[in-house]
């Protein structure tokens, strides 16, 4: 475990594209997208004080990086992953950054507050909105995002995020209107607005276990919430 002083890097592959302030990733994103210089830097980890996320480790930083094992234990196959030693010849939009526990918080935090933290505005309330719905309606996509993260049913595809449809369906606790995504090599997030939650799960496991890890973590998460949630209806009721 890293201490506070000085959190371990840890491979995401959440990035945020400028243009029209899109989400990408590997599974959804268009292939090879290349982002401007710095244009991360200047308009989100800049703003949100994501002082350890970019694309690249600097020699001075090499051993707070957390590595996953060379080989699967289970399968015995290798589990490749980007070398983010070398700095890579254009930041990319689909995959590749490096971040810390808290900067990956904070990020989180931002999507949660409709777009904004500690004064810093990134996405407009209406763009967050819209990103955390359903966007497939009667499309059948197949095997869903929630089969594909979690080998869970339940979830649809937002914009860049998957989203869950109901409080039942799916094999893992939440509400409806949950949103999340995760990141190759084993890093997760998730916003559950219901609860007023935010949880981010920093695990460097690329293999096919990832999915049971996400599951498992979640139910505990859940778990460990006793106190009883009340909706804006039974809020404004109250009031």
């Amino acid at each position: 475990m890293a201490n506070k002083e000085a959190p371990a890097r840890i491979r995401i592959n959440r990035l945020l594209e400028d243009a029209g302030w899109r989400f990408f990733d590997d599974a959804q994103g268009p292939a090879n997208i290349v982002l401007e210089p710095n244009v991360l830097e200047e308009r989100v980890f800049g703003p949100l004080q994501m002082q350890d996320s970019g694309f690249h480790v600097p020699e001075n930083a090499a051993t707070r990086l957390a590595e996953p094992f060379a080989i699967d234990p289970e399968s015995g196959e290798p589990l490749p992953m980007i070398d983010v030693s070398q700095r890579p010849a254009n930041d990319s939009g689909g995959a590749g950054a490096v971040s810390s526990a808290g900067d990956y918080l904070r990020f989180a935090q931002m999507l949660a507050n409709g777009g904004e933290l500690d004064g810093a505005r990134i996405l407009s309330p209406s763009t967050v909105r819209l990103m955390a719905s359903d966007h497939l309606g009667e499309i059948d996509p197949g095997a869903g995002p929630g089969q594909l993260l979690m080998g869970s049913p339940g979830y649809t595809f937002g914009l860049g995020v998957m989203v869950r449809e109901q409080d039942g369906i799916a094999s893992v606790p939440g509400a409806e209107g949950q949103f999340m995504w995760a990141g190759y090599g084993g890093t997760y997030f998730w916003i559950d607005p219901e609860y007023n939650l935010v949880t981010v799960l920093m695990s460097q496991r690329a293999g096919p276990s990832r999915a049971y890890y996400r599951r498992h973590v979640m139910q505990l998460v859940y778990q460990a919430i006793t106190d009883e949630v009340q909706t804006e209806a039974q809020e404004t009721a109250l009031q």
